[in-house]
Parts: C-alpha cells; sequence; structure tokens
C-alpha cells in the first residue's frame, strides 16, 4: 500500500526549494514588513546558488597588536563585495517593478485539495511570462546605467578591554585581497585607496546568484497562502480529542486532509500531537482506522509542516510509528527541509544519528533501535553517513 504526499517525485533540492520559498523573504528578513509578492516571483536571489550565504558577508578578525584578545584592541570587518550587491539592488529593483507590472500577481485561485495534500493553483499570468519579463527588466536597468557606490568606513567603540575598531563598506577586492591591505595598516585608518566609483556589471555575471521556479515549484512553494482549515468545528474537535463529536463521513474525511495555518493537517494534530504511548490504546486505534477509512491521509503534511512519520520515529513511538507505516506512509523522507547542511539526510539517517547520540543510556539505545529496526523492516533507506 503507499499513500501520496506532496514530496512525491521531487529531488531534495526540489522539495528544500519548495520550503525555501515558503518560508524564505530573503533579502528582505531584516524587513519588518517584507514584500508579500516574493514567493511568486520566478526568478530569485538564491541562496545557495553560489558559495556565498546570502550577500557574500567577509567577517573576519585580525589578531590584536599585543596578541593578548583579552587587553588589546581589534578590529572586525563587515565588508560586502561590490558584485553581490549590484546583483542584489538590481534583483530588487526589478522585482519592484514587476509587481507594479502584474498588479494582480498576488490574486491566486486555489483548486479543491487534491489527496496528496496538494491544493492547485492558477495563476493570473503565466509563469514564463512573468519570468520572461523580469529577466528583460534586469538587463534594461543594467543597460540604462543601473549602478552601485563603493565605500569604506571604520567607526570606533570602547570596550571593558580597549577598543573595537569596525570596517564597514563595499568594495570590489576579495577576501584575501582585503587581509592583505589591511595586515600592516594602523588600527582605525583607512587604506590609501580611492574608493566612491560607480560599479556596473554585465548581466552574465549576475545569472550565477539567480535561481528561476518552474509553476510546478511556485505552486508547491505557495501552498501555505491555503493554509487554514475551512471547518473551525472539525479543528476544535480534534484539538480536545472529542473522537466521539467528529461524524466521519465522507466530507469529513476530506477536510482531515486539511492543513492548518501552522503547516499540520487536521489529521496529523491527532497522530502527532495529540497522541503518544500513554493514550494510544485500542479505541484510539479504532478511531485513526475509521479516519483513514473516511478519507484521511496519514502521509499528508504542509510544506511548512513537519511528517507524523518523523515526529513518531524521533520520539520512539513505537505503536504509533508501525501503525503509519501499515498505511503505507514512505519512511523515505528528509526530515530536514529547513537546513541547507543537512542535505539529502533520510529519516533513516537522522535517527541513526539519535542512536549515536543515545551512547550510554541503555534504554534509550534499545528504544531507538527498534525504531530502526521497524523503518528498515517497511523499506527505509539510507543516502548519508552521519557522523
Amino acid at each position: 500500500m503507499y499513500l501520496p504526499c506532496w514530496t512525491d517525485g521531487l529531488t531534495w533540492q526540489e522539495q528544500f526549494d519548495c520550503y525555501w520559498i515558503a518560508k524564505s523573504t530573503s533579502p528582505y528578513e531584516k524587513d519588518e514588513n517584507p514584500p508579500t509578492f516574493l514567493s511568486l516571483l520566478p526568478i530569485r536571489f538564491y541562496n545557495h546558488t553560489t558559495s556565498c550565504y546570502g550577500v557574500n558577508l567577509h567577517y573576519y578578525q585580525l589578531p590584536p597588536r599585543s596578541g593578548n584578545s583579552d587587553s588589546d584592541d581589534v578590529r572586525t570587518f563587515r565588508i560586502l563585495h561590490s558584485r553581490e550587491v549590484f546583483v542584489l539592488e538590481l534583483w530588487k529593483r526589478a522585482a519592484q517593478i514587476v509587481a507594479d507590472e502584474f498588479p494582480l500577481l498576488e490574486n491566486l485561485l486555489f483548486g479543491e485539495q487534491q489527496f496528496d495534500g496538494v491544493y492547485p493553483i492558477t495563476f493570473q499570468y503565466p509563469v514564463e511570462q512573468v519570468a520572461a519579463r523580469q529577466e528583460a527588466i534586469m538587463r534594461q536597468l543594467i543597460d540604462d546605467g543601473f549602478s552601485i557606490e563603493e565605500s569604506l568606513a571604520v567607526r570606533c567603540e570602547e570596550t571593558e578591554h580597549g577598543k573595537r575598531w569596525t570596517y564597514e563598506g563595499i568594495v570590489s577586492l576579495s577576501e584575501e585581497e582585503m587581509k592583505e591591505l589591511f595586515s600592516d595598516l594602523p588600527y582605525g585608518d583607512l587604506p590609501a585607496i580611492r574608493w566612491n566609483k560607480q560599479i556596473r556589471y554585465p548581466y552574465e555575471a549576475c545569472e550565477a546568484y539567480y535561481k528561476s521556479f518552474d509553476a510546478r515549484i511556485l505552486t508547491l512553494g505557495n501552498q501555505y497562502r491555503k493554509y487554514e482549515c475551512s471547518d473551525p468545528a472539525l479543528e476544535a474537535a480534534i484539538e480536545r480529542m472529542d473522537f466521539k463529536g467528529i461524524k466521519l463521513d465522507e466530507k469529513a474525511g476530506r477536510r482531515l486532509n486539511e492543513i492548518t495555518k501552522f503547516g499540520d493537517s487536521v489529521f496529523s494534530d491527532v497522530t502527532c500531537f495529540r497522541i503518544d504511548a500513554e493514550n494510544l490504546n485500542e479505541a484510539v486505534i479504532a478511531f485513526l482506522d475509521a479516519c483513514v477509512a473516511a478519507g484521511a491521509n496519514p502521509a499528508v503534511y504542509g510544506i511548512t509542516g513537519d511528517s507524523v512519520l518523523v515526529d513518531a520515529a524521533e520520539w520512539n513511538e513505537h505503536r504509533m510509528t508501525e501503525w503509519l507505516l501499515k498505511q503505507g506512509v514512505d519512511p523515505n523522507i528528509h526530515p530536514f527541509l529547513d537546513d541547507y547542511y543537512d542535505a539529502e539526510h533520510t529519516l533513516l539517517d537522522w535517527i541513526d544519528h539519535r542512536y549515536d547520540e543515545a551512547y550510554g543510556d541503555e534504554d534509550l539505545l534499545a528504544a531507538t533501535k527498534k525504531t530502526i529496526d521497524l523503518l528498515e523492516q517497511y523499506g527505509a533507506k539510507r543516502e548519508k553517513i552521519v557522523y
């Protein structure tokens, strides 16, 4: 038996991109009210396209002059490379123009939820049209003379151990070049180089920092706009674990798959957050079986939520884990879509890691080993070696 979910047919990278679109307002994360149209732009300034994480931030600290970090002045650098700043500012300028030219961009039409948990979206404008226009605007801005200005400034802060000199600016030098430039420079001084030049780059030099998304990925990445249970009474009954008060007809069965504003299905509010080993009795199992018979899909979770199976396995809830696996929930899922540096770790990889962490706790080791055995029994696979 097999139960579909929104992750079907997607690589880990594509799943991560969907989550990133839904959660990321970068490069506006410091804005109190970031533009809401960002997640609908086909071309994004993408944190993980290049070696930089967001804007390339060169941050390092040269040793104090005395060699004693507790009793002398230090200096810190927060210097952005001009290319990354140019690419970002170009993208931001074009993004606002796109939003102005496509005023109905956020008027999405959602269809009825599919059994895999996905709400189909009809976009007001073809994604390909918006993407082509977005690129054309950036190219035109460059042709029209778009540029940024280099700068470098220093400020001083008194600390209990001495002074902290902070150098901030936008330059066209690499990190190694900056280190060489400042290696023998007295603290508080600026290098004898003229800044404030107008800097421009061709579009071809900018492309590596952008990533394009098609309609499929944008559909999944914008699922969160629909997440709100349409039946508050049903959701409230689930929260109270008022199983007798839930009429499990076909209509209620479908609504059990709806995604709440927190990114979890109404059904997972029962299986994941309300039930543990202490109250998972025969009556509750019978209720869960009835939910599935009425149309609930235990595999469904939102783009921004967590899989029920991940939660059950992580806490060694063996009876719930086995029940989910018997229902047909796929154990080959990736629990870390929120962390790029845990790329491609499967659920089994993660439980292996939990086993290693349990060293010395015999009870926890035994419980985790039983979870591993269950996952392997139902076909779970490893993709990474977790140390």
